[in-house]
């Protein structure tokens, strides 16, 4: 099997428009919209939908300055190529760390356990013990191998379990409107603004994502309009999918909503449709979970790959497949070290710190923006400017801050420390590659 150093230019761009806003939309809608409702429900009772237009005004603005950013900056790399470009290495390394890591790995590895669990619900003996490792081996084997085989059949692989994954919510929306009481979402009272951020951020992190089907910017038709459009068009329309949904989900059991904090969704479905609902939404469930998987695996190793083209890791993870030209050590290395922390099973607090980078990673974004836009840097393409000035990267600034400020402290420490080890990490690597 034959290999060779890559360039950018050794990628094939195959991924355009519609397939990277699928993948947005994929990486969005998780395991989290099928839980979310009870969650936030719990905290804020009948001002419940108050959280989703915070959370929704974040991401869209943060999804602007992607769009920008992504225009200027159009190499593989995604949020990474970014701040890189606008703030220097060192940057850029904690960036693509926060990448790869706790918001790659760490939530993929999550991810593919609530599968595992999920299906154990219908398989008992697949939920623990030797059958579990099996199926967590096969699932990273075999989609660790299709995104080996080239981006084309990953991506394609993507759109179908999106679209596959999309249609019970679709559909729980279309049939449970008619169930709606509207009474049911009168606003009884204005929650305290602790409890509204608290909230808020528990979506916030449900409605993270774009930032990781960012990543093979390389692999992508004409970027520079491609990154704009997927970015705006996938937020934007899975924003608006989770509102509805929990306006369904309030309508039909109001205050009952919060008891319900495994399964809201089915227990709506059940109301709406009978026990076919049910099952309909487990299915897609399980989809949605697969669906995060392939679309992991097709974006954040990328991450990887271009770090070590950088200089940043070994330099082996930036080789790239002669026949299928793909950076196929580095997807085997990332399938390697996330299915070891999926059978491992013990890495609950770096969920929490996945969830707390990825703000910080938004930070470097928003203020790459003001950096890149002074700096003047442009790809071969007119880029998009966000209308405003720096209006739009300054609201999403403001939002990020108060969103960080209202998360507790184990959780910012854990951030905190993450990031001083990759630094320590970088300096010593950088060190010893210049002896």
């Amino acid at each position: 099997m034959a290999d060779s150093l890559a360039t950018p230019a050794e990628l094939r761009r195959v991924i355009g428009v519609r397939t990277l806003t699928l993948s947005v939309i994929n990486f969005i809608v998780g395991s989290a919209i099928f839980v979310v409702p009870a969650t936030v429900a719990a905290g804020l009772g009948s001002a419940a939908i108050l959280a989703y237009l915070v959370a929704g005004a974040m991401v869209s603005v943060v999804a602007l300055c992607f769009a920008e950013a992504g225009s200027r900056v159009v190499t593989t790399g995604g949020a990474y190529a970014y701040v890189g470009r606008a703030f220097g290495p060192w940057a850029g390394f904690l960036t693509a760390s926060l990448l790869w890591f706790p918001n790659g790995a760490i939530a993929c590895a999550a991810v593919a356990n609530a599968l595992v669990g999920t299906l154990g619900t219908i398989i008992p003996t697949m939920g623990t013990g030797v059958p579990r490792a099996v199926f967590l081996l096969a699932v990273f084997g075999t989609f660790g191998w299709l995104n080996v085989r080239g981006v084309g059949i990953g991506a394609r692989t993507v759109v179908i379990l999106t679209i596959t994954k999309l249609f019970p919510l679709v559909l729980l929306v279309l049939v449970g409107v008619w169930s709606v009481e509207p009474h049911q979402l009168a606003l009884r009272a204005f929650p305290a603004g602790t409890a509204l951020g608290q909230a808020s951020l528990i979506l916030v992190f449900a409605l993270t994502g774009m930032e990781t089907a960012m990543v093979p910017s390389g692999e992508m038709l004409n970027p520079s309009r491609t990154v704009p459009r997927a970015a705006l068009l996938g937020v934007g329309s899975t924003v608006l999918l989770y509102t509805a949904i929990h306006l369904v989900a309030q309508g039909v059991l109001g205050p009952e909503l919060a008891k319900y904090p495994d399964a809201p969704l089915a227990e709506v479905a059940v109301r709406v449709m009978g026990p076919l609902g049910r099952g309909l939404l487990l299915v897609g469930a399980i989809v949605s979970m697969t669906g995060y998987i392939t679309g992991d695996l097709l974006s954040s190793p990328r991450a990887l790959f271009v770090m070590a083209e950088d200089g940043l890791f070994p330099k082996v993870l930036g080789r790239v497949h002669e026949r299928y030209r793909t950076p196929h050590l580095a997807i085997i290395g990332y399938c390697v070290i996330t299915c070891g922390l999926s059978i491992a099973g013990t890495f609950t607090q770096l969920a929490l710190l996945n969830a707390v980078g990825v703000l910080f990673l938004y930070l470097g974004v928003v203020l790459s923006v003001f950096k890149l836009r002074r700096d003047g840097v442009v790809s071969d393409r007119v880029p998009m400017v966000i209308p405003g000035g720096p209006v739009v990267p300054a609201i999403a600034l403001m939002l990020i801050l108060g969103l960080i400020f209202a998360a507790s402290g184990p959780e910012l420490l854990s951030a905190a420390g993450f990031l001083g080890l990759a630094s320590v990490f970088y300096f010593v690597w950088t060190r010893q590659r210049r002896a």
